[in-house]
Order: structure tokens, then C-alpha cells, then sequence
């Protein structure tokens, strides 16, 4: 009895590893390989969410997405872009200093700091090895 569960917890274990390693391809974090992810990132240093009147940034398909009610001081969106698509992210105040970040697969592109209007525009660019930067306009 021990012989045969020992046996066939084996060839589970064998199983499961194999379909938890197929499942780690490609580039990870839902990108497809010409896409990157971009982590837009605003965070309050002074002041509380109340003094943060609304946020704007670009989606995934382009389209300018506004967010007025924020609850959290540490506020972030991940989208999956390709070469050549424009990112944006703005965060308006009304009290305190805000600081915005653009995150492009997990390294820290671009960032802007203000205590009314912060603003970070641009383009993305993805060369023929993967590797994504910011272009600023």
C-alpha cells in the first residue's frame, strides 16, 4: 500500500510540476512578447486622498480613463502596450505634493512631482530584443 501511493504521489507530483512549468512561458505578467507592461503609479507624500481631485491616464487601448473618487495614497494601474503607444498619466491637488511614476516592466521610466498639476507624457518604445523605454514628448 505505501508502495503505491509513494508510486502514484510521484507521478502526480511529476504532473503537476510539468503543468506549473509549461504555465511560466513567454514574457510573464500577461504581456505578449512585443508588448510591455506599464505601472502607472501616483502617490501622496503630504496631505491625504482627500486633497487628490482626480487622476487621468491612457489605457490599454488608447483611451483616456479619469478617476475622481481615490481612497488609497499609494493608487496604481498595470496595462500591457505596444511599441509606439502613447502613456499618459496626470494627478491634480489641492492640498499637499503628489508624485507620479511610469513603470515599464518593472524599472522606473519616468516620474514628476508637483503640488497642483504633476504630468507625464510620451511614447513607448519596444526595440527588437524586448527591451521598453519612455520617450518624452
Amino acid at each position: 500500500m505505501l508502495k503505491t501511493i509513494r508510486k502514484y504521489g510521484t507521478v502526480i507530483f511529476a504532473g503537476l510540476l510539468l503543468v506549473l512549468l509549461g504555465s511560466c512561458g513567454g514574457s510573464g505578467g500577461g504581456a505578449d512578447d512585443d508588448e510591455a507592461s506599464v505601472q502607472y503609479r501616483v502617490e501622496l507624500t503630504d496631505g491625504s486622498t482627500t486633497c487628490l481631485r482626480r487622476i487621468q491616464y491612457y489605457d490599454e487601448d488608447g483611451d483616456r480613463r479619469t478617476v475622481s473618487e481615490i481612497d488609497d495614497p499609494d493608487w496604481r494601474r498595470t496595462i500591457y502596450a505596444k511599441d509606439g503607444a502613447r502613456l499618459y498619466l496626470q494627478a491634480e491637488i489641492d492640498c499637499g505634493e503628489v508624485t507620479i511614476y511610469v513603470y515599464l516592466n518593472g524599472s522606473q521610466a519616468e516620474r514628476a512631482r508637483s503640488s497642483i498639476r504633476a504630468t507625464i507624457e510620451g511614447t513607448l518604445r519596444i526595440d527588437e530584443e524586448g527591451n521598453a523605454t519612455f520617450e518624452e514628448d
